[in-house]
């Protein structure tokens, strides 16, 4: 009997739950050699991984021991984030979510209740999906949200980008799924329209990533400015402070530009003449009258006399008028 009860554990560790067979290692000393089996544990693994549409190799292929393949891979199924080969290995499921408004859901195939688009994703940097050939890259952030290289992925069309897509898992099939603040994509066909609750615009899942939860890189897209980490963000940053900076630079040309057509008035002023009317024609006396502009004034500084210094802060600024500018001349 002592013979046969090890080989009789081993086939009820088997059938029994892995946490079931964990609490039985202290037990005793049989039960623990049992419950350590790598025949317990293999055939734990296959039930564990027989509905997953992905398990890394090093588990799956492991040439060591499955109790520690069991728990690495339940542990590497939480993992939010993907390595580029990973990245490459799926044909991705895209749609559109409703937030993206009605023009995008109406072309979307996978709203009118078809097969969903696909996209697939190349070592090289490209992807190609049926609305074009773009580019991927990784991007370290995106909204306040950080995480490992392999968080955020930032897709481009035709030199446009998008907002970044997060990286999550889908605890249901270890799934990985892309989703920005309008798209969503599975590395795994995605189930036809109102079939899988959880991977609708509703679920748990969708409601993370919103326009709202995105509302950074959803108003950069929205008015144009390019979005954080963009490869073209050397030629122009949109930030406030720059704009500002901006804005204050074209004010500060503008007056520069009114002070300089005010001096060169007072060294030149314009003349304004009547054409005398001949001898012969007895008309009536005309009167011109010349109609100015009076530019803003202009912000000067009081001068010295040659040889005097002026004491500390006893020189004030003044305010005088800058030359008026003719704008047009009419006759009455």
């Amino acid at each position: 009997m002592s013979m046969l009860l090890p080989v009789t554990l081993e086939h009820v560790f088997t059938i029994a739950d892995a946490e079931t067979v964990v609490a039985c290692l202290c037990v005793s000393g049989h039960w623990s050699e049992s419950a350590r089996s790598q025949t317990v544990w293999k055939q734990q693994c296959r039930t564990l991984w027989a509905d997953k549409v992905y398990v890394p190799k090093k588990f799956s292929e492991t040439k060591g021991s499955y109790l520690e393949a069991y728990w690495g891979s339940l542990k590497d199924s939480r993992r939010s984030y993907i390595t580029p080969e990973e990245l490459c290995r799926f044909e991705w499921s895209c749609r559109m979510k409703s937030c993206a408004g009605s023009d995008w859901t109406q072309q979307d195939p996978w709203w009118q209740k078809e097969e969903a688009t696909r996209r697939r994703f190349f070592m090289d940097g490209s992807t190609t999906s049926e609305r074009g050939d773009g580019t991927w890259r990784f991007v370290p952030d995106s909204c306040g949200r950080t995480g490992p290289k392999g968080s955020f992925i930032r897709l481009s069309l035709n030199f446009h980008e998008f907002p970044s897509h997060m990286v999550s898992r889908w605890p249901k099939n270890w799934g990985f799924l892309l989703q920005n603040c309008w798209g969503f994509s599975a590395s795994f066909p995605l189930p036809p329209r109102n079939a899988e609750p959880e991977l609708e615009d509703a679920g748990e899942i969708c409601r993370s990533v919103t326009p709202l939860t995105c509302r950074e890189e959803a108003e950069d897209y929205n008015y144009g400015f390019l979005l954080p980490y963009s490869l073209m963000r050397d030629e122009l940053d949109p930030s406030p402070r720059a704009l500002l900076d901006m804005y204050a630079e074209m004010e500060a040309g503008r007056r520069r530009a009114e002070q300089r057509q005010a001096m060169q008035y007072y060294a030149h002023p314009p003349q304004v003449l009547a054409m005398p009317q001949p001898p012969s024609v007895q008309a009536p006396p005309r009167r011109v009258q010349v109609v100015t502009r009076v530019p803003q004034v202009t912000y000067v500084q009081p001068r010295l006399l040659p040889g005097t210094v002026a004491p500390r802060g006893s020189v004030a600024p003044v305010w005088v008028p800058a030359i008026p500018t003719p704008m047009q001349v009419s006759r009455h």
